[in-house]
């Protein structure tokens, strides 16, 4: 089981994923680890494992700080989530398939994606982000604990 928060933690609220992944490091019982570069880069991350979340900052049009939650194991992301605009030339949608396509994605991966509304240069989170990071830590560690007990052991 492995959690990995992706994001830019110079572009405001593209650093919630970020965020939610150094705040669960505390939670020693998971593997955590984070992603400021290409999604590209996530089939080597999640490689061998059996399942993934995968925290990002999302921009679909929803109201910021939603909370959006995602089973990528079998089917693509929804438009609207895969095709937001990305500070990469690659999107966050476009690597999950593109690891579907080569066979390597985890059995089961969840991704979460919060609603931003800024992704200009800084480093604070804006107001309604940084409100709906607490609620999202909670839920992606009870997930993780539960994908985790469910894993297979090896």
């Amino acid at each position: 089981m492995l959690v990995i928060g992706v994001g830019n933690s110079y572009r405001s609220d593209d650093a919630a994923g970020l965020q939610v992944a150094r705040r669960l490091r505390d939670a020693r019982e998971l593997d955590v680890r984070e992603s400021e570069g290409e999604p590209v880069a996530l089939l080597d991350e999640w490689d061998g494992a059996d399942a993934a979340i995968v925290i990002d900052a999302v921009f679909s049009g929803a109201p910021p700080g939603t909370i959006h939650r995602l089973d990528a194991s079998a089917k693509p992301l929804p438009a609207q989530i895969a095709g937001a605009p990305s500070t990469h030339a690659v999107g966050l949608g476009q690597a999950i398939e593109l690891g579907r396509t080569l066979g390597r994605l985890p059995r089961k991966l969840i991704v979460y994606g919060i609603e931003g509304e800024r992704f200009t240069a800084g480093e604070d989170l804006s107001p309604r982000v940084a409100a709906a990071i607490g609620q999202l830590v909670e839920r992606v560690h009870q997930e993780a604990l539960q994908l985790e007990e469910g894993s297979p052991k090896g």
